[in-house]
């Protein structure tokens, strides 16, 4: 499985746990609600919806993926080929591929184990310039963040988290 990068229109596949905020990010890009496609087999559901830019020019393709990063009661392989399986259906929905992958995560929420192996799983999978020319980190609830943090710049608390999350960011250079 490959990553195509083609110009117009841009995809992007929204990516990370459920109740993280995924669908709202993909109701913010939009503007609006999306529609659902259900795999009728598997019961899992790729959101699909596409906006246009306020210039009428550049449209892109949003993909909601169900919770990819999510923890079951299953074991590592299952985990992965199941979230490889999602990735693929949203690359064969999209017939120009996937242009970025968006990882959201809820502010204020831990960085779990289990989801540095979905990255560490990724990056094994796409190659190590994956993350830098595909990855953007989404952070949902920044009414939590500012009232906790009240005007401090984002870009401080950033700075400030553990190894494993800064080395995150450092692979997406930095888009968050």
């Amino acid at each position: 499985m490959s990553v195509v990068v083609n110009s117009c229109p841009s995809t992007m596949m929204l990516l990370g746990k459920v109740g993280h905020g995924k669908t709202a990010t993909a109701s913010s890009v939009l503007q609006r609600g999306i529609s659902y496609n259900v795999d009728e087999e598997t019961t899992d559901v790729l959101s699909t919806g596409r906006a246009t830019s306020a210039d009428g020019v550049s449209n892109v393709d949003v993909i909601d993926s169900p919770g990819l990063f999510n923890t079951f009661p299953v074991d590592d392989v299952q985990d992965t080929k199941r979230m490889f399986d999602q990735i693929e259906k949203a690359i064969n929905i999209s017939a120009d591929g996937i242009n970025a992958f968006v990882i959201v995560f809820r502010f204020g929420a831990r960085y779990t184990d289990d989801e540095q192996k979905v990255v560490r799983n990724l990056e094994q999978s796409f190659g190590p310039s994956f993350f830098a020319d595909h990855v953007i980190i989404v952070f949902t609830h920044g009414g939590d963040y500012r009232l906790k943090y009240s005007c401090a710049p984002f870009e401080g608390w950033v700075c400030s988290q553990m190894a494993d999350m800064k080395k995150l960011f450092n692979m997406c250079q930095g888009k968050c």
